[in-house]
């Protein structure tokens, strides 16, 4: 990932901030730097038996694409030129933020048809490895072919135990797997929904590093939706705790560049 920061006409003391990613960077750019890898993924990620097609979250892209290939599922990169807005500048991001497959690119469009399979999932920044975050897999069912909601509940069941949770959104009966942000799975009936800080994939909003809360460190849910002429499953398994600590180390390091204070910054004060 490489990102470059333009200076903003507004100012602002402090150094530590809130940042949002926006919109295409249109500013000419006044410094460039590389967000530099310093934390292994691996010794994020909470050791959890849930995978999509042999994958969880932790692998890399190349490592989802041949996956997804030897499925007939082409998948493409997803990149973007990405702005965060600051008073004291302005921070696009050349990012390589997730994975798609190819003819799908709002897979919501396509949840009438009666037969798919489509996969996404989020990108790390280069600071954890550009890894993935998170891994879902999508598919349509024509009724004829389709499993019941009861015969899906029960080899998910068989191979992870009973869920935290079962709950109904959007349509979705879902079954959730939620595990606490020491790796330990929240046993069934001791809550009623996700943990706080627990959801949304807030993958590009850089934060101030000590406002982040993890509520939880990895989640795996399957949902089924009845339509009249197919039936829709869908799985997916996101890493709460390489999401957080992911995007802590990147506003770290964005701020400190900002602030001129990188690790490896050389003074050129005359003295």
């Amino acid at each position: 990932m490489t990102a470059v920061i333009s200076p903003s006409k507004m100012g602002c003391k402090s150094r530590l901030f809130p940042l949002a990613l926006l919109s295409a960077m249109v500013a000419t750019p006044a410094l460039a730097f590389d967000l530099t890898p310093t934390i292994d993924p691996q010794e994020v990620s909470v050791d959890h038996p849930y995978q999509i097609i042999g994958l969880a979250p932790g692998a890399s892209y190349a490592e989802i694409a041949a996956a997804a290939s030897e499925r007939g599922i082409p998948l493409y990169e997803q990149r973007g030129v990405m702005t965060i807005n600051h008073p004291d500048a302005k921070i696009g991001l050349d990012v390589a933020y997730g994975f798609q497959t190819t003819g799908y690119d709002n897979p919501y469009v396509y949840q009438n048809e009666t037969e798919y399979e489509f996969m996404q999932g989020f990108l790390s920044t280069d600071a954890t490895g550009n890894v993935a975050v998170s891994v879902s897999r999508s598919l349509g069912i024509p009724l004829p072919k389709a499993p019941s909601l009861e015969a899906v509940r029960k080899q998910v069941i068989d191979q992870f135990g009973e869920p935290t949770l079962v709950d109904k959104d959007l349509g979705f009966n879902r079954a959730i797997w939620i595990h606490d942000v020491d790796g330990a799975k929240i046993a069934p009936g001791t809550i009623d929904a996700m943990p706080e800080n627990c959801g949304g994939h807030a993958q590009f909003t850089l934060v101030d590093p000590a406002t982040v809360e993890t509520g939880c460190s990895v989640t795996y849910e399957v949902a089924f939706k009845q339509m009249q002429s197919h039936t829709l499953i869908r799985f997916t398994i996101v890493d709460y705790l390489l999401r957080d600590t992911d995007r802590v180390e990147a506003a770290r390091q964005i701020n400190a560049e900002i602030a001129g204070i990188g690790d490896d910054e050389a003074s050129d004060l005359d003295l």
